[in-house]
């Protein structure tokens, strides 16, 4: 069972699987049976001691290693973090949801680029970047508490306003649950 509530990156953990199984499969003996070591973590292997895993090494599959890195994230297995991968995915925020027909309220600048919108950003601070289709919006504090949402929450100054590449991963994903929870719970009390 997991013991965090952080996400995990479904694509990152298929390079570390990929890696622990080049390990593995490598001439390098010492890794190899550290690799072997971890890939017990996947229950098909369970039972096998390293160097038995070593020995029948041809036998071992992706999937095993897969297994292994989503038990050692804090999964029962693979199928178990993607699901829940998934399901976070599902409840994320999308930001095309704060440019309805309730934003026409407010001043929102529009780029076609990135880099047009970063510099803007760059020179106001104190407003927000979200990706919008192919465009780029940067939107003031008052369009997001308008529709619910809690702009003092410290994660937007750790993520620098930008969700299009935040300084720090994590701090979006943990805004992005936060936002889909108060955008659900402000609609279900409006009138």
């Amino acid at each position: 069972m997991r013991s965090d509530t952080r996400f995990h990156d479904i694509e990152i953990s298929k390079r570390k699987a990929s890696l622990l199984l080049k390990r593995l499969c490598g001439g390098d003996e010492t890794l190899a049976l550290r690799a072997a070591a971890r890939i017990r973590r996947a229950s098909y292997w369970a039972a096998k001691s390293p160097e038995e895993i070593l020995a029948e090494r041809e036998r071992v599959q992706h999937k095993h290693a897969l297994d292994a890195i989503a038990v050692e994230a804090g999964f029962d297995d693979w199928r178990h973090m993607k699901a829940e991968a998934d399901a976070r995915l599902r409840a994320a925020f999308n930001p095309e949801q704060l440019f309805g027909l309730h934003a026409s309220f407010f001043i929102n600048l529009w780029f076609t680029t990135y880099e047009e919108a970063e510099a803007v950003l760059a020179a106001r601070p104190r407003r927000f970047l979200f990706p919008f289709r192919s465009q780029f919006v940067i939107c003031d504090a008052e369009l997001l508490a308008n529709q619910g949402i809690d702009t003092a929450d410290p994660d937007w100054e750790l993520i620098g306003r930008d969700w299009v590449h935040p300084r720090d991963v994590a701090a979006r994903d943990r805004l992005s649950a936060s936002v889909a929870r108060q955008l659900s719970h402000a609609r279900e009390v409006q009138p």
